[in-house]
């Protein structure tokens, strides 16, 4: 279908793409920045921005009543960026903002797999993979100020017996003396 897209801004923490607006979103917006854009697009900043929540913060203060944010991150590449999200982190923070429509996909490139990622009320949103997987995700704003009453919290509590188990079962990748790679179950 045809979209209409109007004047597209570039923001960076320096000019050396060639960004339009020169900010460091560890820090706050300024207020002409502020309720002006009908979609802002992380197209994997966010995951470097070491002040995660001012990053987050900044693109839902950018965002117009009635835009959308879309975010498109690393998922589980350790040494990439400050921090790997999960789609139960953005799920909670759509919801502690008080934005609607949110949805959630995680893909591997390399396995062609798309898969939805439903969350539940209080239920964690778990994947494991062998691969590298990406994380997609949109929700639209419906308010500027929501009431918010403290922090999120993560889904269902973790026990440490569930923990014991999942690193006595965690599957350990090597190299094979003769050069073949592997996953091996280590008990």
């Amino acid at each position: 279908f045809p979209v209409t897209i109007g004047t597209i801004e570039t923001l960076d923490i320096s000019d050396y793409e060639g960004a339009g607006i020169i900010h460091d979103l560890n820090e706050s917006v300024s207020p002409d920045r502020c309720l002006k854009y009908d979609l802002v697009f992380d197209g994997g900043t966010l995951e470097h921005v070491f002040n995660l929540l001012a990053g987050f913060q900044n693109c839902f203060d950018m965002l117009k009543v009635g835009g959308t944010f879309v975010s498109h991150q690393t998922m589980n590449f350790c040494g990439h960026g400050f921090y790997q999200l999960c789609p139960e982190f953005y799920y909670k923070w759509a919801k502690w903002n008080g934005m609607t429509n949110a949805r959630c996909w995680v893909y591997s490139p390399w396995t062609k797999k798309l898969y939805k990622a439903n969350y539940y009320h209080d239920k964690r949103v778990e994947f494991q993979s062998s691969t590298h997987l990406y994380v997609m995700f949109s929700a639209e704003k419906t308010e500027h100020c929501p009431a918010r009453k403290g922090f999120p919290q993560q889904a269902g509590p973790s026990k440490a017996g569930k923990l014991e188990h999942w690193l006595w079962n965690t599957r350990i990748w090597s190299k094979h003396p003769l050069g073949k790679e592997s996953w091996e179950n280590k008990k």
